[in-house]
């Protein structure tokens, strides 16, 4: 198991692990949306934390280059939104500005995951855990956000791939990306089935 993780903790096998498991995580949490869309405590209670997070970032970023927002709501039944204007032409400022909920998530992560080294109850490690799981969902880019700008998002994983040796042979990246990216995707499936199967039996009797 130790050797099996240390392969995968290589920058070569963490940039595809990374690549999968996005596609996945993408996939995973479409179809948990779609099969909670009728209980909306347990969609608040997995996604509130991240989407809540990834919409902050979006507001912070606006108010940083200052682009005037229009609206912002943190959260509700469609996920949450923030509303702003800027030129589309400001390439650079729409790029930042959409990006910023990967910014911003992947930097907690980093703290998070940091925690994970140091010595805490069951409790703690359970609520990073949770924290960790419900923004990892949500950090990544919206539909939205990737068409605003798709160019700059393109340039930013070529940056990626260039420099994975760099960015992965960070000791708290390379030790805890692997296992929050298998976890994620083992907990979303099971989840996934756990309530295909409720459904299914419900619908029976």
């Amino acid at each position: 198991m130790q050797s099996l993780l240390s392969d995968l903790n290589s920058p070569n096998n963490l940039i595809i692990l990374l690549c999968i498991g996005c596609v996945l995580v993408f996939v995973l949490k479409n179809w948990l949306i779609n099969q909670m869309s009728s209980s909306k405590s347990i969609t608040l209670f997995i996604l509130y934390p991240g989407v809540v997070i990834h919409e902050l970032a979006h507001f912070i970023f606006c108010i940083l280059l200052g682009v005037r927002v229009r609206k912002v709501k943190l959260f509700d039944s469609g996920g949450g939104f923030v509303e702003y204007s800027c030129e589309k032409q400001n390439t650079i400022k729409n790029f930042l500005i959409s990006v910023a909920p990967l910014l911003v998530g992947g930097f907690l992560l980093y703290f998070a995951l940091g925690f994970f080294n140091l010595r805490h109850g069951f409790l703690v490690d359970a609520i990073l855990l949770y924290m960790c799981f419900s923004i990892f969902l949500s950090m990544f880019p919206s539909k939205e956000d990737f068409l605003n700008v798709p160019l700059a998002y393109i340039l930013l994983f070529i940056v990626l791939i260039v420099f994975r040796s760099k960015i992965f042979s960070l000791e708290v990246i390379s030790k805890n990306m692997s296992i929050l990216i298998i976890v994620t995707i083992f907990s979303l499936v099971i989840i996934n089935i756990l309530i295909y199967l409720a459904k299914k039996i419900w619908k029976s009797m």
